[in-house]
């Protein structure tokens, strides 16, 4: 006899854990993924605001509380077993825990010595030089989090990346 996500359509499938969609989130590019493979794949991708499938820009601001597709959801209900779904949702609370964690235990720190023209005082502008693409999601993701803790030696609003090469 086969198991349910067996016969399960494949279009209730998350083309990342290859499992059925729990807390599916459709992207404008009509991509669907879970909300914790959506997290984990942005988390590790190059530029980390892309569609995983087809590299599209991710409108969504906030992946964590964006709400899931309820279309999705009720279809995913209908063919899954629920004791399976509840063992997924145990699986995907430990992963958002371990994705909590990880955010709040890591603050990128830019140390600066003292003198000559790297000294830092109150109000001076400071120019960073990247030159790989993933330095600057490390920038970028670096700033949002320093923005999200309201706490900052440094002021913020201002800051931009320029384009590449620019």
């Amino acid at each position: 006899m086969a198991s349910p996500l067996e016969s399960l359509d494949p279009d209730l499938q998350c083309s990342i854990c290859l499992d059925f969609y729990f807390e599916p989130l459709t992207l404008k590019c009509g991509h669907t993924f879970c909300r914790v493979c959506l997290l984990q794949s942005t988390k590790l991708a190059p530029d980390g605001r892309s569609c995983p499938q087809c590299r599209a820009l991710i409108a969504i601001a906030d992946p964590l509380t964006h709400p899931a597709d309820a279309a999705i959801s009720a279809s995913v209900a209908k063919a899954v077993p629920a004791a399976m779904i509840e063992q997924r949702s145990l699986q995907a609370t430990k992963a958002l825990e371990a994705l909590a964690r990880s955010a709040a235990s890591a603050l990128p720190v830019f140390v600066m010595r003292p003198g000559g023209q790297s000294e830092m005082r109150p109000g001076a502008h400071i120019s960073l030089h990247f030159f790989e693409p993933r330095y600057r999601i490390l920038i970028r993701r670096a700033w949002a989090s320093v923005l999200k803790r309201s706490a900052s030696l440094v002021r913020l609003e201002r800051a931009r990346l320029a384009a590449l090469g620019g």
